[in-house]
């Protein structure tokens, strides 16, 4: 009998130590899958960090590195050979990695072989990119640029001409032609450039449209401008004349060196009068020029807008 109870405690002893362990076990588990799940919030928060800091890291920490950038305007003006290259505008999309770069040539009118060019590359992951240099018309070409970099800071663009020298074509060696290659260079770094989302390549004809619009807007303010000046400049006139009638009736009562004085007076009014009238000349002829360039660029819209719904 005592043995049978001896054996029944062991028996309950047992169960108790399979059960205790499966308690430890069941709380050890619990603890794993505690931990676990907040492993996964940390590499989710983690991982979202890093996509905001890689996307956002240039708003987040400010760049103090040195500026070198060529500017736009007069400011831009590099010589290639005997012709001026000025950049007018830049825009970058950075939704999109697409950048135009719009140029004047100044010098260019009388040269008929002569062919311009460009290559564009991105220094920090020293990289050339796809491009395009298209001639808008007369002096105005536009860089097309695609797939720029998200993380950008510096374009460098290669501007130059292969002229071909017809003076040497050779009878027997037609081929023997000799080509000149000028070129000067840009820089543009993404802090001076500007960013919109609203840019996108465009048709010949669509730049056309633009960039006649523009300067038909250009045309008008700058003759707004002549005639305000010549506004002036005629009110101005009017004051030397009243000065002038004013000085030669108090001429009636001097004499000597005032009398003299009194004269010379006039003598330069009449000098800046005359100053005045050369401006408005001058301003009325700038107005005749400024409107034969409207009415050309008029009739060059119209026709670029005919083209484009054809």
């Amino acid at each position: 009998m005592d043995k049978i109870l001896e054996l029944k405690e062991k028996i309950f002893d047992y169960r108790e130590q399979v059960q205790s362990k499966s308690r430890s076990k069941s709380k050890f588990s619990k603890k794993v899958e505690k931990i676990s799940s907040r492993l996964y919030i940390f590499l989710f928060i983690l991982t979202i960090v890093g996509y905001f800091f890689f996307f956002f890291s240039r708003d987040i920490f400010v760049d103090d590195s040195p500026i070198i950038d060529s500017g736009t305007g007069t400011m831009s003006t590099q010589k290639i050979g005997e012709i001026n290259v000025q950049v007018l505008s830049r825009k970058v999309n950075p939704s999109s990695h697409y950048g135009e770069f719009l140029f004047e040539v100044e010098g260019d009118q009388l040269n008929t072989n002569r062919e311009f060019q460009a290559v564009v590359s991105e220094e920090k992951n020293k990289t050339q990119l796809k491009s395009h240099l298209m001639k808008i018309y007369d002096n105005y070409y536009v860089l097309q640029v695609e797939n720029i970099p998200v993380d950008w800071k510096k374009l460098v663009v290669d501007f130059g001409y292969v002229e071909t020298d017809l003076a040497d074509f050779d009878l027997e060696n037609s081929t023997k032609q000799e080509e000149k290659t000028l070129q000067t260079t840009f820089n543009f770094d993404y802090r001076k450039v500007k960013e919109t989302n609203d840019l996108e390549k465009k048709s010949k004809q669509e730049y056309v449209i633009e960039m006649t619009q523009e300067q038909i807007e250009q045309t008008l303010k700058t003759r707004n401008e002549a005639d305000k000046t010549i506004e002036e400049l005629t009110e101005e006139m009017k004051k030397i004349d009243q000065k002038i009638e004013e000085n030669r009736e108090e001429l009636e009562y001097k004499t000597g060196e005032e009398k003299e004085e009194y004269e010379r007076a006039n003598q330069r009014l009449e000098s800046q009068k005359q100053k005045y009238e050369d401006k408005i000349k001058e301003l009325n002829e700038t107005k005749k020029s400024l409107e034969e360039k409207r009415q050309k660029l008029i009739e060059k819209n119209r026709e670029a807008q005919s083209e484009k719904t054809n």
